[in-house]
C-alpha cells in the first residue's frame, strides 16, 4: 500500500470517526515513519507531537496531515493546503486549493501550489523562492530557471531572482552565461544577467576562443568575448587568421576584417592578398589596386599592373600604356589615396629618382611628383651638391633632392658646379649661381670660367677680370688677357707686355715683361728683350732676366744657357757644380 495515499486514508478515516483497527494499524505504520513527530487526531482535527517523549509540535487544528518525505507533511486546513516540517512549523501556510511536492536533485522540495511553484529547502525549511511561478527547473549549477506569464529568467541558488523573467527561452549554460531568446531572436547574459549579447540575432553559437558565432537572415557574423559586434552578420563566410585578421565572404567576394573589429578591406574582390611593407593587394575583374593595413584606399582597383618603388612611387600599366602614381604628399603618407600624375598614356615608364622617365614615340620626358615635365634631368657630379640640372620650354635651371626647383628654368645653359658655384648662360651673357640657388653675379660677362680656387676669370668689353665666388667682382675687368692660377699668382698681360696679379686681385708686377709663365716651385719665368729671369709669388724679381734660354724650375733647380754654355742654377740664379 502507497505511503501517501495511507495517509491520506489516515486523516479521511478518522474525520469520519472510523477508528477501525486496520486503520489504527496503518496510522501507526505512519507514526513510526517519522524521525521526530508522529500525527494525533484530537476532537477530528489533526496534529503533531514529538514521538519520543509526546511533546506537542503542532496543535490539532488541520483537518487533513499527509506524511510526505523526510518527515514533511501536507497539511489541510478548510479546502487549502500547505507544507508543514517535520517539527510543526508551518513553511506554507494553507493557502493553496491544491498543492503538491517534488524532490529536486539538491534534495529541496519544488512546491506547486494552485499550478504555481516554488522551492523550499529541506535543510532548514525556509521558502527559497516564493511559490509565485509557473514553472521550475533546477540546473546542475544550483541555479533555477523560473517562467512567468510564459517568460522565462533565472533565479540564484539563494533564491534571488537575477534574471527576471522576460524572455522566450533559456537556457543556462555551465560556465554560467545563458542563452535567451525574444520575439525569435538569441542572445547571451553574463552570469550575473547582465545582456552581453542582445537577444536579435537568429542563431549565436559560442566558440572556443571567447568569440561568438552570430546569423542574421542566413548571414554569419562574429562578437568578441565582450559581446561587441566585430564583424557584422552579412557575409556567407568567415575565417579567421593569427595574425589579427579574419577573412569574409559575401558571394564570391573576399573581403577582410581586423579581429578587433574594424573592417579593412570590403568584401567586393575577387582576390584580396597581403603583400610586403603593409599593402593590400585587391583584384577585381583582371583590375589591381591596393590598400593598407590601416584599411586606407591606396590606389583604386583600375588598373592593369602596378609596380611599386622603394620610395612608394608606382608605375601603372593600363591598356598596354604606362602612367604613374605617388602619395598625395609626394612620399609615403599612411592613409592617403594616391594621385595619379601621370595617365597611362605612355609606351614606357620607369622610377628615377624623384622622377618618373616617361618615353613617347622613342621621346623621353622627366616628371616630378607634382607632374612638371622637363626635356633634361642630370644627375649631379660625385662630389658636388645634391642639384639636379633640369630643362623646361628650353631654359636650364636646378631642382633639390625634394625635385623643388632652386634654381628657376630661366638660363640658356647652366654649367656643372665647381667649388659650390655654376656658371650661367642667358643671351649670351654669363654670370654665377650658388647651390643656395641664388645668383650671385647677374648674366652680364661676354665670357667667364669655372670658380676654381674661390676665383673665376671673367671677360667684358674683350678685358679681362676676376671674381670671388661669392660674385664680387674682385678685379674689374682691364686685362687684354690672363693666364690660369698658379699658386695663387697668375699672369695678366696688358696691350703687348705681363705682369702678374695676386688671387685677391692685387696686382704683383705691373705689366712689362715680353712673356709670363706660370708659377712653378714658387718661381714664374719671364722675358725681357730677348732675356729669361725669374719672379717670385710676392712679385719681386728673384732672378733677373739674363739668360739666353731657361725651363720652369723642378726640384730646385733650372736648366739654363748663358753665352752658349749650358748650365743647372739654383732659385737664387748661382750655378750648381
Amino acid at each position: 500500500m502507497n505511503i501517501f495515499l495511507n495517509a491520506a486514508r489516515c486523516g479521511v478515516a478518522k474525520r469520519l470517526g472510523l477508528l477501525a483497527l486496520a486503520v489504527s494499524a496503518v496510522c501507526g505504520t505512519l507514526d513510526s515513519a517519522f524521525a521526530q513527530g508522529k500525527v494525533f487526531e484530537k476532537g477530528g482535527k489533526w496534529g503533531l507531537m514529538n514521538a519520543a517523549d509526546n511533546k506537542l509540535l503542532a496543535e490539532a487544528k488541520y483537518d487533513e496531515m499527509r506524511n510526505l518525505d523526510n518527515g514533511w507533511l501536507k497539511i489541510k486546513l478548510g479546502n487549502k493546503y500547505g507544507l508543514m516540517n517535520p517539527v510543526g512549523k508551518e513553511i506554507i501556510t494553507p493557502k493553496f486549493g491544491s498543492l503538491d511536492l517534488k524532490t529536486l536533485k539538491n534534495e529541496n522540495f519544488l512546491v506547486i501550489g494552485d499550478g504555481k511553484s516554488g522551492v523550499v529547502s529541506t535543510a532548514d525549511g525556509k521558502e527559497i523562492i516564493p511559490t509565485k511561478y509557473d514553472a521550475i527547473d533546477l540546473y546542475a549549477n544550483g541555479k533555477y530557471e523560473i517562467t512567468l506569464a510564459g517568460k522565462s529568467g533565472i533565479a540564484d541558488a539563494s533564491g534571488k531572482e537575477f534574471i527576471a523573467p522576460k524572455y522566450d527561452e533559456i537556457q543556462m549554460g555551465d560556465d554560467g552565461r545563458a542563452f535567451v531568446k525574444l520575439a525569435g531572436k538569441t542572445g547571451i547574459l553574463d552570469d550575473k544577467g547582465k545582456e552581453i549579447i542582445p537577444p536579435k540575432y537568429e542563431t549565436v553559437e559560442m566558440q572556443k576562443n571567447g568569440r561568438a558565432k552570430v546569423t542574421e537572415g542566413g548571414k554569419i557574423g562574429y562578437l568578441n568575448e565582450a559581446g561587441k559586434e566585430i564583424i557584422p552578420p552579412k557575409f556567407d563566410a568567415v575565417k579567421f587568421f593569427t595574425n589579427g585578421r579574419a577573412e569574409v565572404k559575401l558571394g564570391t567576394k573576399t573581403g577582410y576584417f581586423t579581429t578587433d573589429g574594424k573592417q579593412i578591406v570590403p568584401a567586393e574582390f575577387d582576390e584580396v592578398k597581403f603583400v610586403a611593407n603593409d599593402r593590400i593587394e585587391v583584384k577585381n575583374g583582371g583590375k589591381v589596386g591596393f590598400y593598407d593595413v590601416q584599411g586606407n584606399l591606396l590606389i583604386p582597383c583600375k588598373y592593369d599592373g602596378i609596380l611599386f618603388a622603394l620610395d612608394g612611387r608606382a608605375q601603372v600599366k593600363s591598356g598596354g600604356k604606362f602612367g604613374a602614381v605617388c602619395p598625395p604628399s609626394g612620399t609615403l603618407s599612411a592613409g592617403k589615396e594616391y594621385k595619379e600624375y601621370l595617365a597611362p598614356k605612355y609606351d614606357d615608364v620607369k622610377m628615377m629618382k624623384m622622377v618618373a622617365m616617361a618615353v613617347l614615340a622613342g621621346k623621353a620626358s622627366y616628371f616630378t611628383n607634382e607632374g612638371t615635365e622637363y626635356t633634361i634631368f642630370d644627375e649631379p657630379a660625385q662630389g658636388a651638391p645634391m642639384l639636379y640640372r633640369v630643362k623646361r620650354g628650353g631654359k636650364t635651371g636646378f631642382v633639390d633632392g625634394n625635385a623643388k626647383e632652386l634654381v628657376p628654368c630661366q638660363y640658356d645653359s647652366l654649367q656643372a658646379f665647381s667649388e659650390n658655384v655654376a656658371l650661367a648662360q642667358s643671351g649670351g651673357k654669363w654670370g654665377f649661381v650658388g647651390a643656395d640657388g641664388k645668383e650671385k653675379t647677374a648674366t652680364k660677362y661676354d665670357a667667364a670660367e669655372a670658380v676654381k680656387g674661390g676665383v673665376a676669370r671673367v671677360q667684358a668689353g674683350g678685358k679681362w677680370g676676376l671674381v670671388g665666388k661669392d660674385g664680387a667682382e674682385i678685379l674689374a675687368p682691364k686685362y687684354d688677357s690672363v693666364k690660369t692660377f698658379v699658386e695663387n699668382v697668375l699672369p695678366a698681360k696688358l696691350g703687348t707686355t705681363w705682369g702678374f696679379v695676386a688671387i685677391d686681385g692685387k696686382e704683383l708686377v705691373a705689366p712689362k715683361y715680353d712673356s709670363a709663365d706660370l708659377m712653378s716651385e714658387g718661381l714664374a719665368r719671364v722675358t725681357l728683350t730677348g732675356k729669361v729671369g725669374f719672379v717670385d709669388a710676392m712679385g719681386k724679381e728673384a732672378i733677373a732676366p739674363q739668360f739666353d734660354e731657361a725651363e720652369a724650375f723642378k726640384n730646385g733647380a733650372s736648366n739654363v744657357k748663358l753665352a752658349g754654355k749650358a748650365m743647372i742654377i739654383d732659385k737664387t740664379g748661382k750655378e750648381k757644380k
